[in-house]
């Protein structure tokens, strides 16, 4: 070599038997093999693990360096068969594992797996992998919602779950949806998963369309499949008949008092199972009303400050309301009695004279309304005066006025028996 002349580095490549790998080096051993048991009509990625792997090197003087090259192994697995399949594409891990690709075709049955290194040594382990074959198991795939009987109408949105499967060790390849009206496919999607997954569940939602009539068919379909070579489907569906959206046709009575408890029913139709109702924005008693059937839902109104009110009925389709339809007004008042004093005896003519006054109002004498006696030969005169006789008694006592639909209020001490 002239001087000024200069070189890069030297890359040599020796194998291990140029470089001490004789006698003394550790004999080559299979103790397994990942996985042990898949279907053989594919090709599949073997994890061989045991001990003495040994590569051939690639040596850089100028680096100081070693690299271990997969360059010389070899293998095959099925030699128990006429026709074993090849292993090949190797990869070395360390000394005590390497990976390699093994050809489809091997028989069902349980199989010996040979590799040898690049020294020409053989390691072997006998019924070291299980083929099982052609994939000829298909998936499943199911519907976890909506429910069968599932309340649809045109325009609602729906919650939607699918779930498939593949029977271990298959795995899955593809999850798709579709929705149909009638005949018409509508949209469709592939759900994401993570690839060599044996189970994928796909969450999402999906619009009816609004052009679909009652009596029409809303259709979601699943189809699964997995990766076979020939690959397997499995499909799943669930049918709806679009209904009637729901109405409210009327509500009685329209009165009620502040303290709540008025018996109210609800008419209409589309009223579905789950149905709940509404009043001035607060549930009706009991737990929404009871939905006596389609038609009608049952209820009593809750407590609510003086005003109207609007009535909402939340469906599993959709919501509908009545706008100001349900008038929650407080309860009669007595402001005076004339005379305040009456015959003992009873048969006392007098007025009593308030507010908020209905044919349905009730004056009533006793310390509580529950014992009191009622005013005998009760009228109406109008809204603030009402007439009648009242009973007999002694000393001072409360007057009552009390509406069925609205509540009572109390006046007390009111009246008293004796002496004009």
């Amino acid at each position: 070599m002239g001087r000024g002349m200069s070189f890069g580095p030297v890359r040599l490549i020796l194998w291990c038997a140029l470089i001490g790998c004789g006698a003394g080096a550790p004999k080559a051993t299979i103790t397994a093999v990942t996985p042990g048991r898949a279907y053989s009509d594919r090709p599949l990625r073997l994890t061989i693990q045991g001990q003495g792997f040994l590569p051939s090197f690639q040596i850089d003087p100028g680096a100081g360096r070693r690299l271990g090259d997969v360059v010389g192994f070899w293998g095959r697995a099925g030699t128990d068969t006429p026709q074993p399949v090849a292993l090949h594409d190797f990869d070395w891990i360390d000394k005590n594992t390497i990976t390699a690709t093994m050809d489809p075709g091997l028989p069902a049955g349980q199989h010996t797996v040979e590799v040898t290194d690049p020294r020409g040594q053989p390691a072997v382990k006998e019924m070291a992998f299980w083929a099982l074959g052609r994939d000829d198991d298909p998936p499943t795939v199911a519907f976890e919602k909506p429910a069968p009987m599932t309340w649809v109408v045109g325009g609602v949105t729906l919650d939607v779950a699918i779930r498939a499967s593949d029977r271990d060790p298959g795995t899955l390849e593809s999850l798709r949806w579709e929705s149909w009206g009638g005949s018409n496919m509508i949209d469709s999607h592939d759900c994401r998963f993570e690839a060599t997954r044996s189970s994928a569940r796909c969450d999402f939602q999906v619009v009816v369309p609004a052009w679909l009539a009652p009596g029409d068919q809303f259709v979601l379909r699943a189809v699964a499949t997995d990766t076979a070579a020939v690959p397997n489907h499995a499909m799943a569906e669930r049918a709806f008949t679009i209904q009637q959206p729901p109405i409210i046709t009327g509500l009685s009575p329209t009165l009620g008092g502040v303290i709540g408890g008025t018996d109210i029913v609800i008419r209409g139709s589309g009223f579905f199972p789950g149905t709940k109702a509404y009043l001035g924005g607060l549930m009706l008693l009991p737990e929404g009303g009871v939905v006596m059937d389609s038609e009608t839902i049952f209820g009593r109104t809750p407590a609510h400050a003086e005003g109207s009110a609007t009535v909402l009925v939340r469906t599993p389709v959709g919501d509908i309301q009545l706008t100001d339809v349900f008038l929650y007004a407080l309860p009669p008042q007595i402001e005076t009695i004339k005379p305040e004093i009456g015959d003992p005896d009873g048969a006392t003519m007098i007025r009593v004279r308030g507010r908020r006054f209905t044919r349905n109002t009730q004056i009533f004498f006793g310390d509580t309304l529950a014992g009191a006696e009622p005013c005998e030969v009760q009228g109406f005169v109008s809204d603030t005066e009402i007439f009648g006789s009242a009973p007999a008694g002694r000393g001072r006592t409360s007057v009552w006025a009390f509406d069925a639909d609205l509540g009572y209020s109390r006046l007390p001490d009111g009246f008293g028996w004796g002496s004009p």
